[in-house]
């Protein structure tokens, strides 16, 4: 943007960006823009096309499927009719408060590199919000938990009478615990595109479908047909290589991977970065299903407006510590931009 150029691409330039970080582009944007300079600006986040733009043009399955040339003539639901072809019902998630059931998880004494957290408990079937400007401690304390990030000290308990222990050490020891985690990396961390959605649904499911050491075809078809259902993957069937699924489809892939593994504890970090509005909602229901199974969820987001929709609670960090809590109706977009007071 300091290159000096008459017209500037800008391809989701907000997704690792926090609130006041996009705040303070926007406002370079307008001075750049009144000075000539011309912006296209690609965007998954209908708020953000709301903002910054003055015209918009929507593409649909490789093709022109509308637009418009005065963006303050559409609505975010008609901006959504035109993403995808049809109405968009947005999922708002029921809350209901979870403060006199036993917990399902109890994390005690985290200390770890930028991390704090003398204790959290999680219930069954609830979905917390992890939230906080970088290097807060959301992102962090999700890493220790499942044993990306080592720590200093840390224990978890889970509430069927298995013993208090060390937080994990590895990835592979948070699996056999029963955390599941869902990077906010999909090319780097989620899937191979390379191998089919089967064999990436079923690859940290391994050891549940071997049969006397070796994998058995069988059991990994049943695996993976499950969870390509159950996603609502769209492609002719679980044989098709990953790397040719649109970016919303490549999460459900993700999602479908961890699912798969039975988790007791499901952590989410940015599970709808850079997918469409239409799938975004289809990946809310689908954790908002499971949490009624019992699974207690964990959602690390800098989406205020997924925050809000999708949680019952909001834990936000400060200097690597929750600093205070919202549950119910308290937890508003305004509330979480720092726009009322918390």
């Amino acid at each position: 943007m300091f290159s000096g150029g008459k017209v500037i691409i800008l391809d989701e330039p907000t997704a690792a960006l926090t609130v006041e970080d996009r705040k303070q582009l926007f406002d370079f944007m307008r001075r750049l823009k009144a000075d000539g300079v011309t912006f296209i600006f690609i965007s998954h986040y209908n708020d953000e096309i709301l903002d910054i733009c003055d015209a918009v043009s929507v593409l649909r399955d490789g093709v022109l499927a509308g637009g418009s040339e005065d963006v303050g003539s559409l609505t975010s639901a008609q901006l959504s009719e035109l993403v995808l072809g049809r109405g968009l019902v947005l999922f708002q998630r029921e809350r209901r408060s979870f403060a006199e059931d036993a917990p399902a998880v109890q994390l005690r004494d985290i200390v770890g590199p930028s991390v704090r957290v003398p204790a959290l408990d999680l219930r069954p079937g609830e979905v917390v919000g992890f939230t906080g400007l970088p290097g807060a401690g959301a992102k962090e304390l999700a890493r220790c938990i499942f044993g990306l990030t080592p720590v200093q000290s840390g224990t978890i308990r889970f509430a069927d009478g298995t013993e208090t222990q060390k937080l994990p050490a590895h990835p592979r020891d948070a699996f056999e615990t029963g955390i599941a985690f869902l990077s906010d990396d999909r090319r780097r961390d989620g899937a191979i595109g390379q191998m089919s959605i089967g064999a990436n649904i079923s690859l940290s499911s391994l050891a549940s479908v071997a049969r006397s050491g070796f994998l058995s075809k069988d059991a990994e078809l049943k695996l993976s047909d499950r969870y390509f259902a159950a996603m609502g993957i769209k492609a002719a069937s679980a044989a098709v290589a990953v790397d040719t699924l649109s970016g919303g489809n490549q999460q459900k892939v993700c999602l479908g991977r961890v699912l798969a593994t039975g988790p007791r504890l499901l952590i989410l970090d940015e599970p709808t970065r850079g997918i469409d509005v239409g799938v975004k909602q289809d990946v809310l229901r689908i954790v908002d299903e499971l949490s009624r199974t019992g699974v207690a969820v964990i959602i690390v987001s800098t989406d205020t407006d997924e925050i809000t929709r999708a949680v019952d609670r909001v834990c936000i960090f400060e200097n690597g510590t929750i600093a205070r809590e919202l549950t119910g109706s308290e937890i508003t977009n305004e509330r979480l931009r720092g726009l009322e007071p918390g």
